[in-house]
């Protein structure tokens, strides 16, 4: 073929293979990238702002029923039980304020019948409010001021009047029960 005609440009001409031109499709990828990004970033951050309204509007309703007449009743027995509650603790109080100031009486009862010295026999003990009567007979007088000396060494214990001895070496003291200083 003796004359081909060549209808190619003469720079294609030159090259061995053919490249597409560029048509703008990796900025168009960019900005399809971006706004996939903007949306989902956007998405997460607008999502807890609803999620928060929702909940408001559920705890605004929540009260508003609560407000209403059919708990009435309910807030009535909680104001009670609360009225009560107070009353209870000041009288727990109270309750422990005795116990703490009080002695048993059978440990008041061993620690006087331990005090007694030999010689020394006790013939009437009165109890009544936190003052003792102790009443007994005794060989001699010695034995007495040993008895009141015992006593006077027991720290719950204290002499509250003088002690008489009558004839027959019988005695009778009074004490008073609790700390020292007390009255």
């Amino acid at each position: 073929m003796k004359g081909d005609i060549n209808l190619l440009p003469e720079d294609i001409m030159s090259t061995t293979s053919y490249e597409r031109p560029s048509s703008g499709s990796g900025a168009l990828k960019l900005v399809i990238g971006l706004i996939l990004v903007g949306v989902v970033v956007g998405t997460s951050l607008l999502a807890p702002f609803l999620h928060v309204k929702m909940l408001e509007r559920e705890l605004a309703q929540l009260e508003k029923e609560i407000a209403s007449q059919k708990y009435n009743e309910v807030k009535k027995v909680n104001s009670d039980l609360d009225s009560i509650n107070g009353v209870l603790g000041k009288k727990e109080a109270v309750l422990n304020q005795i116990d703490n100031a009080s002695y048993p009486i059978n440990d008041i009862l061993v620690a006087v019948s331990n005090a007694a010295p030999i010689g020394c026999k006790l013939t009437a003990i009165e109890f009544k409010n936190n003052k003792m009567k102790l009443t007994g007979l005794v060989e001699d007088n010695l034995v007495v001021a040993e008895f009141v000396s015992a006593i006077q060494r027991l720290s719950f214990l204290a002499l509250d009047s003088e002690v008489k001895i009558e004839e027959g070496n019988v005695f009778e003291l009074t004490v008073l029960v609790g700390r020292k200083g007390e009255k």
